[in-house]
């Protein structure tokens, strides 16, 4: 296959991954829980969906970090309010 369709193939393939994040991020802004909609994998936000090769940029510029080993939660403040909220449903959950 030609460099130039390997690479065409690939930057579509990206543009896909950032529409399905930036799909998740609308519904989870419109108070929709982002996490039902995907599966948790290790690598991807289980609350944004952001990935190491799109990830979420703060106000200053900077892109977000792993929070957690298993590399599903993003530093992104939104993400981490998010994820504990659903701690505390969770927890409320089991009692």
């Amino acid at each position: 296959m030609p460099e130039f369709l390997k690479l065409f193939k690939l930057e579509q393939v990206h543009k896909d991954e950032i529409k399905t994040q930036l799909d998740l991020i609308r519904k989870a802004e419109k108070g929709k829980d982002a996490t039902k909609l995907t599966e948790v994998k290790k690598g991807v936000c289980r609350i944004c969906g952001c990935t190491e090769t799109t990830p979420c940029i703060d106000k200053e510029g900077e892109a977000c970090m792993w929070q957690d080993n298993s590399e599903t939660l993003c530093s992104n403040p939104k993400c981490i309010a998010e994820s504990k909220k659903q701690a505390k449903k969770d927890k409320a959950g089991k009692k």
